[in-house]
C-alpha cells in the first residue's frame, strides 16, 4: 500500500478535505450505508460499504456499493461492497480516505473472530493491502445494523488485529453513541482545531478518528486550552 497524504482543510477548503466531510457528514452516512446494506442480493450477509475518496485532481468523491452472490454456472462466489469500491476507486487513480461498513453479523471467514460490528472479510483485507486505492491509514468504520454503535481502526489496524486470532484475546476499537451524540459534538471542535488550529504532527485519520470518538480536544492534542 503506497504512503497516502492529504492536504490540511485550510489549504483545501472545508468541503474538499475527505476527513472534514467524513467527520461532518459521518452520521449522515451511517444512515446511507445502512439503507444501501439492506438492498444487498446475497442469502445470508447483507453488507453496504461507502467510501470518501479522493482523485488525483482532489475532488473528493463518495462511492457506495453492497454485496452480492454471483452465480456463473454451479459455482456460487461473493462480490463483496468493499472490494467493488477498492476497484471504483482505483480505477479513478484515487485514494480512499474513510470507508464505512455496515452489515449482519457473523465470526470472520478467515480468522474467526466475532467482533462488535462487522469487519471488511478476509478477502477484503487482502485486496486492500493489494490495491493502490488503500492506504494503512485509510480508516475503516464498522456500524452495527441496527444499534447505534461503531468501531474504528486504521486499515493497518484490521490486518493486525485478525491475526491474534489463537495468540491473544483481541481489543475491539468499540464504541457506543446513542444518536451518536458524542460524534455530533465533537464536529464543531474538529472544525476550529483542524480549519483555523495550528499545524498537527498527527495524521489526518488519527485526528478524525479522535471526532467522531468524542475524543478531542485542544488537551487531546497537546494544545494550550
Amino acid at each position: 500500500m503506497p504512503s497516502l497524504t492529504v492536504p490540511r482543510s485550510k489549504e483545501l477548503g472545508r468541503e474538499a478535505d475527505p476527513y472534514w466531510r467524513a467527520v461532518q457528514y459521518g452520521p449522515r452516512y451511517i444512515d446511507e450505508v445502512r439503507s444501501i446494506g439492506e438492498k444487498a442480493i446475497h442469502k445470508v450477509v447483507k453488507v453496504g460499504a461507502l467510501a470518501v475518496a479522493s482523485t488525483t485532481g482532489g475532488r473528493v468523491v463518495i462511492e457506495k456499493a453492497v454485496n452480492q452472490n454471483l452465480k456463473p454456472g454451479t459455482n456460487e462466489t461473493k462480490w463483496c461492497a468493499e472490494g467493488k469500491i477498492f476497484q471504483r476507486v482505483e480505477d479513478l487513480g484515487g485514494k480512499i480516505h474513510v470507508l464505512f461498513v455496515c452489515g449482519t453479523q457473523q465470526p470472520d471467514t478467515q480468522s474467526g473472530i466475532w467482533t462488535p460490528t462487522l469487519h471488511p472479510c478476509g478477502e477484503c483485507r487482502e485486496d486492500g493491502a493489494d490495491s493502490s486505492a488503500v492506504d494503512e491509514d485509510t480508516l475503516v468504520i464498522s456500524v452495527h445494523p441496527d444499534k447505534d454503535e461503531f468501531e474504528a481502526y486504521s486499515f493497518s489496524e484490521l490486518e493486525v488485529l485478525h491475526s491474534m486470532s489463537g495468540i491473544q484475546k483481541p481489543e475491539f476499537s468499540h464504541y457506543i453513541d446513542p444518536g451518536f451524540t458524542k460524534w455530533k459534538q465533537n464536529r464543531a471542535v474538529f472544525d476550529t482545531i483542524i480549519h483555523s488550529g495550528p499545524e498537527l504532527s498527527l495524521l489526518p485519520s488519527v485526528t478524525a478518528r479522535l471526532a467522531i470518538t468524542g475524543q478531542l480536544s485542544a488537551a487531546s492534542l497537546g494544545l494550550a486550552a
